[in-house]
C-alpha cells in the first residue's frame, strides 16, 4: 500500500494575496494526479500551513476522496518531525521552497521538489531598484536599508538554501518549470546539475460563454479599449513604471482618449499611492483580486497586457492573455522571453523610455495585427509541450509510488 505527501502550502491564502501561479500550479497537478489515479488502496496526506489561510478548492477536494487526509504544520520543523516518522514512499513538493532546506528527512524515501525560481536571490539581486519606481512607504524604505546593508549576505544565504534543497535527504531530486531557472540554478550553484524540466501547466480554464457587460460593467470600459496590468502592488513586478508611462501618454495625448488601464491586485494604500502620481486618475481603474472567470473576461477583451515584470520562473499571465488572442507587451526579464517567444512585444523593464516605445508600436494597427498569427502558432506550440510535460510529470509521479 502507498502513501505519499503532496505539499499545498503554496496554494493557501496569505495575507491580501488569495493564491498566485505557484498555487495555482500545486493544485493543477494536484487534481491532474487525482484524474489519473487509479489505485486509490493508498492514501493521500495534503501538507497545509497553519500560519495561512484556508484554500475552499483544497478543503472540498480532500472532502470528497477518502483516501485524501490533512496535516496542517506550524513550522518546518515540526513538519520534518511528521515526514519522519510517518512511512511515505514518496515526499512531493510542487514547489519547493528554500525554507524547507532546512529539513533532514530520513533516507530511503524519495523526494521530489519542484525549484520555479530563484526569488529570494533574485530580490536580493534587483534590490537598487530606484525608490520613485516603488510605493514609497514605511515598510518600503526599511526594505531598502535591509537591502542596502545585507545585499551580499542575503544572495549567500539564498544561495545556500538553495543548494541545501537538493540533499535533505540521499534520495532527493529536483526538477524546474523554465530551462531559464535550470541554468541560473546551475550557473550559480557548482555541485548540482539538474535532469529534468518540466514546463508549468496550463490553468484550469473557466470562462465559458459569459456576458463581458454582466460582469464589467462597473469598470466603465469598452472591449479592446484599455490596457491590463496585474499584481500591482508587488514591487517586483515592476508595475509603476509602466503606470507612468501610461499617464505621460495621456498627458501628451499620444493615447486614444478613450482608452483606460486597469491595474488588478491593487490594494487600497497603493490604489491612494498610484492616485497621488498621476495626473489622469480617472482614467486607471484600480482593483483588487478579482474572480477567475472576472480575471479571464479582463485578459479576453484588453487591447493588450503589459508585464513588465523583474522576477520570474516561467510567467503565466502573458500566456493567459495570450490564449484569448491579447497582445502582450512584456519585459525581457529572466525567463519571460523563453515562454513568449516572438509572440510578444518586448522593452527593458528598467528603461521607461523602453516601455514608452512598445506601448507606441502596440498602436501601430499594421504592426499589431502582425502577431496574430505569431501568438497563434507559439500558444499551440507551447500549450502542446506544457500538455505534455503534464503528462511526463504525472506519468513520473505515478512510477515513483508504485516503485517504492
Amino acid at each position: 500500500m502507498w502513501k505519499l505527501y503532496f505539499d499545498c502550502s503554496s496554494a493557501q491564502p496569505i495575507k491580501n494575496i488569495k493564491i498566485n501561479g505557484g498555487g495555482e500550479y500545486s493544485i493543477r497537478i494536484l487534481v491532474e494526479l487525482l484524474n489519473r489515479l487509479t489505485d486509490t488502496e493508498g492514501g493521500i496526506v495534503i501538507g497545509l500551513d497553519n500560519n495561512k489561510g484556508e484554500n475552499e478548492f483544497i478543503t472540498t477536494l480532500c472532502d470528497e476522496k477518502k483516501y485524501i487526509s490533512i496535516f496542517k504544520f506550524d513550522s518546518v520543523h515540526c513538519l520534518n518531525e511528521f515526514l519522519s516518522t510517518e512511512n511515505f514512499n514518496l515526499i512531493y513538493f510542487p514547489i519547493f521552497y528554500p525554507m524547507f532546506s532546512d529539513m533532514h528527512i530520513k533516507n530511503g524515501v524519495k523526494v521530489l521538489g519542484a525549484i520555479h525560481d530563484m526569488s529570494s536571490y533574485s530580490y536580493a539581486l534587483i534590490g537598487y531598484q530606484p525608490r520613485k519606481y516603488v510605493k514609497q512607504d514605511h515598510l518600503n524604505w526599511m526594505r531598502y536599508v535591509r537591502d542596502a546593508l545585507t545585499r551580499n549576505f542575503q544572495m549567500h544565504i539564498s544561495l545556500k538554501k538553495h543548494r541545501d534543497l537538493f540533499f535533505v535527504n540521499k534520495n532527493t531530486e529536483i526538477y524546474t518549470v523554465s530551462n531559464y531557472t535550470k541554468k541560473l540554478l546551475e550557473d550559480t550553484i557548482s555541485d548540482i546539475s539538474i535532469d529534468k524540466v518540466f514546463y508549468s501547466p496550463l490553468k484550469l480554464q473557466k470562462l465559458k460563454e459569459e456576458s463581458f457587460n454582466d460582469y464589467i460593467k462597473e469598470y466603465k470600459i469598452e472591449k479592446y479599449r484599455y490596457f491590463l496590468l496585474s499584481s500591482v502592488s508587488r514591487w517586483t513586478k515592476n508595475n509603476l513604471r509602466a503606470i507612468i508611462v501610461l499617464d505621460g501618454l495621456m498627458t501628451t495625448k499620444q493615447l486614444p482618449e478613450d482608452f483606460k488601464v486597469v491595474l488588478l491586485g491593487c490594494n487600497d494604500t497603493y490604489e491612494k499611492y498610484i492616485l497621488k502620481r498621476v495626473k489622469n486618475g480617472e482614467r486607471f481603474i484600480c482593483k483588487g483580486f478579482v474572480p477567475e472567470v472576472e480575471l479571464e473576461l479582463l485578459y479576453k477583451y484588453a487591447y493588450s497586457f503589459i508585464y513588465p515584470s523583474l522576477v520570474e520562473g516561467f510567467g503565466y499571465p502573458p500566456i493567459e492573455a495570450m490564449q484569448y488572442g491579447t497582445l502582450s507587451l512584456c519585459s525581457t526579464s529572466t525567463s519571460i522571453p523563453e515562454i513568449c517567444g516572438d509572440a510578444s512585444i518586448y522593452f527593458n523593464p528598467e528603461s521607461m523610455e523602453s516601455i514608452k516605445q512598445a506601448i507606441l508600436r502596440s498602436l501601430d494597427k499594421k504592426y499589431y495585427d502582425s502577431f496574430s498569427e505569431k501568438m497563434e502558432k507559439h500558444y499551440r506550440e507551447l500549450s502542446g509541450r506544457q500538455n505534455n510535460d503534464l503528462n511526463l510529470l504525472i506519468e513520473y509521479l505515478l512510477k515513483l509510488l508504485q516503485s517504492t
